[in-house]
């Protein structure tokens, strides 16, 4: 044990990552799949290959239907918007021709072919010589992402196209944010207590791969203890590929888990090894005992290989599928607009606080799952105390006699409700709609849920809802 540890901190003292871009081949579209243009959702798009097949079907749409049509289509339709996916054009002397993604402008303050991105760069005249030199290629740079409303690094697929625009020959692209870059893992955005999806599982991952590989040896303390990367059930997990010695782990340090089986005698740190070996990364599906709950349920594990200086060792976070199986298909906030919807999204936000706790109030608050918009779980104590509620408006109204502008008593009705024989029901008021700024009526959904030995009320609720 003392020399695997020995050796993985010679190795990360001593070895570096290097990524090299390597430009791309300007293709006929006829090699691109426009029918599908991604897999899943396309604001989730991450990798290179699907980028330029995005763009590329964007610039046969534009010879298909006109520039006109094209920008209407680029701006609203959501096969080519979503998100912080956008598609985006300049000229060739680098100024804006449009912005599907709503912070830039033609003509506006940043439109110059010498703007600047926070770090010095001129991504506008790299995107003019890479298109205009090589026909098409990766600007790598920092922007707005227009759904975290911070600057980070963007990584751009632009192509010379065919089609003028007016008078002017135009430079067709788009981007998309890495989700494990030093701009994007900061703890503020990647933390254990935000780990929700897949999506954040991998980030999570590769997020702590980046930690191990600028700090070194020191990482190693606080991917073991330090609440950014373990809180509750989610924590990062680090194994020495060769010999299956947990090197970091909460409950099995120093272990060799090289026989280790599931309740079905599945051994999945052996399935761990074979597919970071063969593979790269990839998921393994187990049973393992849920920390927050001393239960054992099915955990999905995302795992990479992560070599250094020739080693190899397998680092891993894990999610625990959700105890109702209909959680898996519930709307996130954006996405709910129906009575029923709005049942389950609650549902699955009150068996979330019961099963994490406290643990569940990050999440609450910043998951795009769980808030977008005017759609938002809040929680409310025995003493009408709102513990989980995201706006300012009236976020002082903490008190049972509490009432709208009819008179409703607001948080007293949420307590009963929570309190009834049911322990869930819905209830009417006027609330201030963060879409609108206007106070408009509002039905929400309550469940009543244990929280450290008393009854809390989770809720959310839809404006103009019958």
């Amino acid at each position: 044990m003392v020399n695997t540890l020995q050796r993985f901190g010679q190795a990360i003292a001593v070895a570096a990552a290097f990524l090299v871009l390597m430009s791309v081949p300007s293709l006929a579209v006829d090699d691109y799949d426009c029918n599908t243009i991604s897999i899943g959702r396309l604001g989730a798009l991450q990798a290179r290959a699907a980028l330029v097949n995005f763009v590329r079907c964007a610039e046969q749409h534009v010879s298909d239907v006109g520039w006109t049509q094209a920008e209407a289509d680029f701006h609203n339709d959501p096969k080519w918007k979503d998100g912080a996916m956008y598609l985006f054009a300049i000229d060739t002397d680098g100024y804006l021709i449009f912005s599907a993604g709503g912070l830039s402008a033609p003509g506006d303050a940043n439109d110059s072919p010498d703007r600047v991105d926070e770090d010095g760069k001129m991504h506008r005249r790299r995107m003019v010589y890479t298109a205009g030199t090589f026909g098409s290629g990766f600007v790598t740079y920092r922007f707005g992402n227009p759904v975290t409303g911070e600057s980070s690094p963007k990584v751009s697929y632009v192509v010379s196209v065919r089609e003028p625009h007016g008078e002017r020959s135009a430079i067709l692209g788009a981007g998309f944010y890495p989700v494990a870059a030093p701009g994007t893992c900061s703890p503020a955005r990647v933390r254990a207590s935000l780990v929700y999806t897949r999506t954040d599982v991998e980030q999570f991952v590769r997020c702590a791969e980046l930690e191990l590989k600028q700090r070194g040896l020191v990482a190693l303390h606080d991917l073991g203890s330090n609440a950014r990367w373990t809180s509750g059930l989610v924590y990062i997990f680090l194994l020495d590929r060769a010999s299956l010695y947990a090197i970091v782990h909460p409950t099995l340090e120093g272990q060799d888990l090289g026989d280790l089986v599931d309740s079905t005698g599945f051994k999945f740190v052996e399935e761990m090894a074979d597919i970071t070996e063969h593979y790269g990364d990839g998921y393994t599906y187990y049973e393992f005992i849920n920390p927050a709950t001393g239960a054992t349920e099915p955990k999905i594990s995302y795992v990479r290989n992560v070599k250094i200086d020739g080693f190899d060792y397998i680092l891993g976070a894990g999610l625990y599928v959700a105890a109702g199986k209909a959680c898996l298909d519930m709307p996130a906030a954006r996405d709910v607009d129906t009575r029923a919807e709005l049942e389950l999204f609650v549902s699955c936000a009150a068996d979330m606080v019961a099963t994490r706790g406290t643990n569940a109030f990050d999440l609450l608050l910043n998951h795009p799952t769980w808030i977008e918009g005017s759609t938002y779980i809040f929680v409310v104590n025995q003493q009408c105390v709102s513990i989980v509620y995201p706006l300012e408006y009236r976020a002082d109204a903490n008190d049972c006699s509490d009432v709208d502008a009819d008179g409703t008593l607001l948080n007293q009705n949420i307590k009963d409700i929570a309190n009834s024989e049911a322990g869930k029901g819905f209830t009417s008021y006027i609330w201030q709609n963060p879409a609108t700024g206007k106070e408009e009526r509002k039905t929400s959904y309550v469940v009543g849920v244990e929280l450290d030995g008393e009854i809390v009320a989770v809720g959310a609720g839809l404006y103009g809802l019958e």
